[in-house]
Order: structure tokens, then C-alpha cells, then sequence
């Protein structure tokens, strides 16, 4: 499932190899978070890349006026979230996850802004981007039937991370998985 969880505003999915559709490539999914798609309860996100992949709004999410380019959402809890549910299109060889984030308050271990798929049984996904466990900071990790891999501590928090001026602003966030060259995160 795709799951903006946190304060996601805008989320897009770029993947380098070719889609199985041809709108908008190479972008796979979009979710702006602008204007909830609700008349009648249940409320959608839509996708905004010509895949009609829309995440079925869960939970309290809330439309603020100060997103990073127009409205955004408040996820205020775990609860609350956009669900785009297991989209093999979403899972390529090769990927870039963007997002832009802003938290309230410092955010604690093992919170979501975005996640991906399922690796079998176990109840993680198959990448995502989170505040991690044990050690707090925003990874990125990937799960396949081969292993895992987590990515070292990003160099900022997406809130509190202690930097002058930045405490609780709206981040950017890219995590990028190309298996030949590594895989990484970036705020």
C-alpha cells in the first residue's frame, strides 16, 4: 500500500524503467493532497500521474492552507492516512520516492511518511521511507525476497532535528533505489 502517514503534503513516484501505462511517464503515482475527493464519505486522494491510483483517505486526515505549493494534509495520528493499496506498477526494479514533509512536533521511531507493497507474510513493506527504530533519523529501507536493505540516517530529521531556523519547516525528501549503484536518502 502506499501510506502517506505524518504531515506527507505532495508525494510523487518517479521510476527510471518504463510503465506498463503511457500517461504522464515516467511518473507511476501523484498524490498532492490538495483537495480531498469527497462528496460523501469514503474521501480519496487523488493521483494526479493519469494512473488513476487514488489512496482511500483513512482515518482524520485534514486539509491545511499552508501546504508547500498551495493546500496540503494533516495526518494527526497513526490511524490517518491515504491507502493506494499494493500497485504492482508502484514496485519497478529502480526508483525515486519524493515527498514533502512537515512534522509538528519531533516524530518517533518507526513513523511512515511513505510505504510500498509487502514482502510476503511479514508485515512490513517492500520500501519506505520512516523515522526508523533504535537509533531515531529518517531511513529508507527495502525489503525483497532476497533480504533487506537499510539506508545509513538521513542528515536531518524531517522535525527537530536541531538545525537553526529549520526546526518544524516543510523538508523535501528523496529516496532513490537503483540495486547497480546503491541505494539512498536525502532530506
Amino acid at each position: 500500500m502506499v501510506r502517506a502517514a505524518a504531515a506527507a503534503l505532495v508525494l510523487g513516484l518517479l521510476f527510471a524503467s518504463p510503465a506498463s501505462a503511457t500517461h504522464n511517464e515516467p511518473l507511476r503515482g501523484q498524490w498532492q493532497f490538495e483537495d480531498p475527493q469527497c462528496v460523501d464519505a469514503p474521501c480519496y486522494s487523488a493521483d494526479s500521474s493519469g494512473h488513476n491510483l487514488n489512496g482511500l483517505d483513512t482515518g482524520s486526515p485534514q486539509t491545511v492552507p499552508d501546504g508547500r505549493f498551495g493546500h496540503g494534509v494533516r495526518m494527526p495520528d497513526k490511524s490517518s492516512y491515504s491507502d493506494a493499496g499494493v500497485q504492482p506498477l508502484l514496485q519497478p526494479a529502480t526508483l525515486t520516492v519524493v515527498a514533502w514533509v512537515r512534522a509538528s512536533s519531533t516524530p518517533g521511531l518507526i513513523q511512515y511518511v511513505v510505504s510500498q507493497g509487502s514482502n510476503g507474510g511479514c508485515s512490513f513493506s517492500s520500501y519506505a521511507i520512516y523515522t526508523g527504530y533504535g537509533t531515531p533519523g529518517l531511513r529508507f529501507y527495502v525489503a525483497t525476497a532476497d533480504g533487506s536493505f537499510v539506508s545509513p540516517i538521513a542528515s536531518a530529521v524531517i522535525a527537530g532535528a536541531g538545525i537553526s531556523g529549520y526546526k518544524f519547516a516543510i523538508q523535501h525528501l528523496a529516496a532513490v533505489l537503483a540495486p547497480a549503484e546503491g541505494y539512498a536518502i536525502r532530506p
